[in-house]
């Protein structure tokens, strides 16, 4: 099965997180990141990932943006 490629795990990848340690430090389980991964994390665990990642709200943006499929 072919792993999508959305902004969320995108941004976890470039921190060069794991899932696991991911949701770990957001303080969600790794069940739920995963499933917010996929249909887009609310704005509060966006909030909480940037900074978990190192990155600013922007860079969520950039990356969506560039995500293929991604339509304005």
């Amino acid at each position: 099965m072919r792993e999508l490629n959305t902004p969320a795990r995108a941004a976890r990848k470039a921190a060069g997180m794991t899932l696991e340690t991911a949701a770990k430090r957001a303080r969600v389980s790794p069940r739920y990141l995963a499933a917010r991964e996929v249909s887009g994390p609310p704005v509060v665990l966006i909030r909480r990932l940037a900074t978990v990642y190192g990155c600013s709200l922007d860079d969520f943006v950039r990356l969506r943006e560039g995500v293929v499929g991604y339509r304005r």
